[in-house]
């Protein structure tokens, strides 16, 4: 097929639709890959087969070690309802525990669930469950993706304040998503930008260059705080952040040779912490300015201080 998608490294989607013709039935095509590979390469591997790439992943990883499993059009659902939600694609350790605490433990359950409901509980999420829950996900598989500009992520407060820690341990928690995300992408960014809001719904944005390009959290975060200090001052409560690192290039190797040594030192320990994360959850690693941030969309009480 023409249309392969490498979601991953030791992953990808193929598009078979209307390869019956010149191959035969989708069932006996994939088996034959799959052992073809076993005989070339002596690898074990298994594959889904399914009308959209959700439930084709969730069927490869159940036939794991080394199987094969076909769902059929129109048992999607039935085929995802006895699922337990950790066992979905998407759903990590704090969407599971969000879910726990509604007393939802399968798909069926939630599939239980009104839209609605789950709109105004989990926001934009919400919408990406109902559907999830009833066995319906995308069904391009994207042969080429278009390069990433830029990677950024922002928070909107329930309540808006103006004190310092609660907003320097946002900004900084925000630093992380990016550069996590910039590491994952296998990129450097040249460009850090800061978006605030005040609660008069006056929006600021601000950017400044970091050298050569960074990955580094808190090089983001240094620089997004520089940004963020001045503005500070206007006196007014503050609504939104927002961290976006741009100008992206592929990560290459440190130039600076005074530097280097550190900088390993520092991408390793960004990998190990990205490594735990990955398998325990974003919040199992965290910097101390951030520890109090449990609910970190809503600010303690104005105490009145001014900000500095």
């Amino acid at each position: 097929s023409p249309l392969v998608e490498m979601s991953s490294i030791d992953e990808a989607y193929l598009d078979l639709t209307g390869f019956d013709r010149c191959y035969g039935p989708v069932f006996s095509t994939v088996d034959r890959i799959l052992r073809q590979i076993r005989d070339t390469f002596g690898m074990e591997l298994s594959a889904g087969i399914a009308t959209n790439k959700l439930v084709a992943k969730v069927a490869s990883k159940i036939a794991k070690p080394s199987g094969l499993l076909q769902v059929f059009p129109g048992c999607e659902r039935t085929f995802m309802a006895p699922l337990h939600l950790e066992q979905v694609p998407g759903v990590g350790v704090h969407l599971g525990h969000r879910l726990a605490c509604l007393g939802l433990s399968t798909v069926g359950e939630l599939s239980r669930l009104e839209l609605s409901l789950l709109v105004r509980v989990f926001g934009r999420t919400g919408e990406w469950l109902y559907n999830m829950a009833r066995g319906q996900g995308s069904l391009r598989v994207e042969a080429e993706r278009p390069p990433a500009k830029s990677a950024g992520h922002s928070v909107t407060f329930t309540q808006d304040t103006l004190e310092r820690c609660f907003l320097e341990g946002i900004l900084y928690h925000l630093s992380e998503k990016v550069g996590a995300r910039v590491r994952r992408m296998g990129m450097v960014g040249r460009t850090v930008t800061l978006r605030l809001r005040y609660s008069d719904f006056k929006t600021v944005t601000r950017s400044s260059s970091v050298g050569e390009g960074t990955r580094c959290d808190q090089e983001i975060f240094e620089t997004a705080h520089r940004l963020m200090l001045p503005l500070l001052e206007r006196g007014v409560r503050v609504r939104l952040l927002g961290v976006t690192l741009s100008s992206l290039r592929p990560a290459e190797d440190q130039l600076d040779l005074f530097a280097e040594g550190f900088q390993n030192r520092r991408l390793r320990l960004y990998s190990t912490v990205d490594t735990l994360r990955e398998k325990y959850g974003f919040s199992s690693v965290r910097k101390g300015c951030a520890l109090w941030l449990e609910n970190f969309r809503k600010p303690p009480e104005y105490t009145g201080r001014k900000a500095s």
